[in-house]
């Protein structure tokens, strides 16, 4: 039995979510086992950043496979990253990759079956690569791992991935096609990338939606949304990730991207950040249309107790 893992990130100040429990027989525990998205069937509106917080800190700390590709003449980050595929740099400190070093991550990446084991290089191609990054995480999320079933972590990892696809689009059109069609269920239920007890169409179209929030144009899309983009029943789905969506584009408006991806972004006081932008005159649109399909009413739970 999996114990309740508690997620904040999108509820308001008296109603969390949280993740369902999973009975399953006993088995070796993988490091997966220490990643904050080990569930049962996740509503897409309950994706949190603390699990996001915790699923990261378990693959940094986990063990680390050994070098697969050797670094040769490249820049340091690289050279890192190929000697520790797993372990993601720090976000604000991952370059602009040449094309050879683009292409070293990649042929490393392909050489490593698990997506827990490539972590670090798929952050690294998402802040530094281009187009052949984008075609190689659109594989992997559609088709590398079609009729298979995958661990806990793995899924994590693949969900992350469909995220970082709003960090690569402003570099590859075919991230940014892949983040805009995949920010519907349908798209992920026709095409059934992997075999899962999981909602995995729920969930990918979730990661998705929350990376439209890293876009240069996010507001206008997420206004696109919000004005008839979802029907009712995505708006009841994916409430929470659009308003995640918004507090990550917001969050880049206040604070410029480089802080954003330095201190904010999946770092431990991201929430602390997301607290105070819900309580801001900025997060108010976007709260009040969630509020219509199931966003908690700030202090409901007070209110029905008095």
């Amino acid at each position: 039995m999996r114990k309740i893992l508690l997620i904040a990130g999108i509820c308001g100040a008296n109603a969390v979510g949280f993740l369902t429990t999973r009975q399953r027989s006993v088995r070796s525990a993988p490091a997966a086992s220490r990643i904050g998205l080990n569930t049962t069937s996740i509503p897409s509106n309950l994706v949190s950043r603390e699990g996001t917080n915790n699923m990261v800190a378990a693959l940094n700390t986990a063990s680390i496979p050994p070098n697969l590709v050797p670094p040769q003449e490249t820049n340091s980050i690289v050279a890192r990253i190929l000697k520790e595929p797993r372990r993601a740099p720090p976000f604000s400190e991952i370059p602009r990759l040449s094309a050879l070093e683009e292409k070293r991550l990649i042929e490393a990446y392909r050489g490593i079956p698990s997506p827990t084991n490539r972590y670090g290089i798929i952050a690294t191609l998402a802040f530094g690569g281009g187009d052949d990054s984008g075609e190689l995480l659109r594989y992997s999320l559609e088709e590398e791992f079609a009729g298979r079933s995958l661990q806990d972590g793995e899924e994590d990892v693949l969900l992350l991935t469909a995220r970082f696809l709003g960090v690569l689009a402003s570099q590859s059109p075919k991230a940014r096609a892949l983040l805009l069609n995949g920010g519907k269920n349908d798209y992920w239920s026709q095409r059934q990338p992997w075999k899962s007890e999981r909602r995995i169409d729920h969930l990918l179209a979730s990661y998705c939606t929350q990376g439209i929030g890293l876009l240069p144009d996010a507001k206008v899309i997420l206004n696109q949304i919000v004005n008839g983009g979802f029907n009712e029943v995505e708006s009841r789905q994916m409430w929470g990730a659009v308003v995640n969506a918004a507090a990550y584009a917001d969050e880049i408006e206040i604070y410029g991207r480089d802080h954003f991806f330095g201190n904010i972004f999946m770092q431990e006081r991201s929430f602390d950040y997301y607290k105070q932008w819900r309580s801001s005159d900025r997060a108010q649109p976007w709260i009040k249309w969630a509020q219509a399909y199931g966003y908690p009413v700030p202090n409901q739970n007070a209110q029905n107790a008095k």
